[in-house]
């Protein structure tokens, strides 16, 4: 049996490591997404598409460390990835009319589908029994 203590991967279960994997992968999508923001950024509004690059790309890098320590698991990741969870969900219900619901649809699913891994009661445990002692 492997010591999780030599591989921390093996002390997380399987819904902990999904959630860890939505998360990084919303992370990675944001982070591109402020990338290629940066390389439209229009001569007229410079201030708000260097700051809207700059946000896309922190938010999204942010999204991506937590959910490498969420995969861990590491208490301090819980709380940014729940609520980069509940800012899909508001930015999901936000597009739900128009040419873009099916963004709205994949936003939703994704975050409950992460929010729902990542409140599953193993989830909890396993971060819970890796919470440094005071």
């Amino acid at each position: 049996m492997p010591d999780p203590a030599a591989d921390p991967s093996q002390a997380s279960p399987a819904v902990l490591r999904a959630a860890a994997a939505i998360a990084v992968v919303q992370g990675a999508v944001t982070a591109v997404l402020g990338v290629v923001e940066a390389f439209a950024v229009d001569g007229d509004r410079v201030v708000v598409g260097v700051t809207t690059a700059v946000f896309f790309a922190a938010y999204g890098l942010l999204l991506v460390v937590s959910g490498v320590a969420l995969w861990r698991p590491r208490t301090w990741a819980r709380g940014p990835v729940l609520a980069a969870q509940l800012v899909w969900l508001g930015v999901a219900y936000s597009l739900h009319s128009g040419s873009a619901t099916w963004l709205a649809v994949v936003l939703a699913v994704s975050a409950v589908l992460c929010l729902a891994a990542l409140l599953h009661p193993a989830s909890i445990r396993a971060i819970e029994e890796n919470r440094p002692a005071d």
